[in-house]
This record gives C-alpha cells, structure tokens and sequence, in this order.
C-alpha cells in the first residue's frame, strides 16, 4: 500500500515519516507487487519507548509501541569445530557458541548466522576471487555429543526459526549456555583449481518480548496447521485496531570465522 503514511514518535514527537520503497506502479493501477516502508536515517535508542502509526485513505489508523532493549549477552567463545557429514552429498560446519548473561531480568535472545560466499580461482599461480555474495544460512542444533539433532522444532526455552533460532535466558543467567550449531548451506569445495571458501559470523540479538512472543507463535502456528486435532494457536498481536507487530533489538556481531576445508 504504497499511499500509506508511516510514521515513528517518540512519546508526541514525530521522529521520522517513513518512505516507500518498491517497484514504480503499473500503468492499470491494479498492482500487487510488494513493497516496505524504509527509515532514511533513524536509529533507535536502546531502551527507549516508540510509537509506529499507519493510515492510508479508506482503512482506520493503526499503531505499535515497543523498546528496543540493551545488549545483556556476551559472547565468550565461537568456535568453529569442523563439518558435519549428513550423507555422502551434502554436509555442514559446525560450531560452539557461548553465551553469557549477567542480567537477572527476563531477556530474550534471536541467534543467526551470516556469511560471504566467496568464489575462486587459480590464474597464473595466483588464487583471484571472482564473485562473493552474502547468505543467511539456517540453523541446526545439536546435543552435547555435537552429531545428534533435535528433530522438534521447539524444544523446551528454544524455538528453531528458518533463519535461526530464538530463546529466552531463564535458563542460563549467571552461567554460561553453550549451543552447538550447525550452518545449513555452507560447504566449501576445492579442486586445486577453483572452489569455495566463507567468511561467518554469528548475530546475537537481544530482542524484546514482542518479538519473541510474536515469532514463537509464528512459528508454532506453522508447525500445527495440518494438524485437525492441535490445539489453535493465535499469533501474537501488538497492533492497536489492527493486525502485525512492531518490536524492537539491539545486536551483537561476532569475529569472523574462514571455513575453508
């Protein structure tokens, strides 16, 4: 709805009025490409309050409020710890992460990967990248024995999402929580000619509690749809007259870790 107008405030103060972006319309009018509403400048403080309002002509004024809360979580290790064989076509790297909160309060944590794909070759005894490209690979998790997977997507504090995996810190203030976790998707190659090596990083963001009840809910939704004898699950809903959620997170990047073999 590209004739909408939104906009952030801080208590009464508009901070910013928000911009389209998406592709031109078409000649009918009649289009149903997507587009999003994009910030040009604004960054949000963290623990501050804000206040997301939406009206477009015809439909009844909506809005949001949520905090983006501090980072509490430290990262004291990522450790890549070598790849795992799924079948005899396909494997994935696997790593330690551990985390630590100090927070006594209730937080909640969104974990996902990032990495830069690179492309080489070898030209005149020299090794030339010749592409690069970033991926979010997906996440699966594993035991303490680091082979073994959950196979439920939801396991007791932890959700598995398509791009990570959220949870919450009861389990784990004042000590360390260790996660093995596998990348889905990276697997580098070499011939001695060409091949392929990544650079990952680990995003730990520290969420608020809307984000993490709206996608626990998504998610759960998801997973029970097919199912005629589950119990219903409503999504979580932070919109004011209307459907959606507006949530806030701060983020913490981890070193960059070279997957190569």
């Amino acid at each position: 709805m590209r004739d909408a107008t939104v906009e952030i405030y801080e208590g009464q103060n508009l901070v910013e009025q928000l911009t389209f972006q998406g592709p031109d319309p078409l000649p009918d009018g009649a289009d149903t490409r997507k587009g999003f509403f994009r910030s040009a400048s604004f960054r949000p403080a963290s623990g501050i309050a804000y206040t997301v309002k939406v009206s477009a002509p015809g439909f009844e004024a909506v809005e949001g409020t949520d905090v983006a809360p501090s980072s509490t979580t430290f990262i004291e290790e990522f450790t890549y710890l070598g790849m795992i064989e799924e079948d005899e076509f396909s494997s994935y790297p696997q790593f330690r992460l551990n985390l630590k909160d100090n927070d006594p309060g209730e937080n909640f944590y969104h974990v996902s990967a990032i990495a830069t794909s690179y492309y080489w070759t070898l030209e005149g005894g020299d090794t030339t990248v010749i592409d690069s490209w970033e991926i979010r690979p997906s996440i699966k998790l594993g035991n303490s024995s680091g082979n073994d997977l959950i196979d439920n997507e939801t396991d007791g504090f932890l959700t598995i999402l398509s791009d990570g995996l959220i949870f919450e810190n009861s389990s784990f203030i004042d000590e360390n929580k260790e996660l093995l976790i596998g990348f889905v998707g990276i697997q580098p190659s070499s011939d001695g000619n060409d091949g392929r090596y990544y650079d990952v990083r680990v995003e730990i963001r520290s969420i608020s509690e809307a984000y993490f009840l709206y996608q626990r809910s998504l998610k759960l939704q998801d997973m029970t749809q097919s199912d005629p004898f589950a119990e219903p699950v409503f999504v979580f809903n932070n919109i004011e007259k209307g459907l959606g959620n507006f949530a806030g997170y701060s983020s913490l990047l981890s070193d960059v870790l070279r997957i190569n073999e």
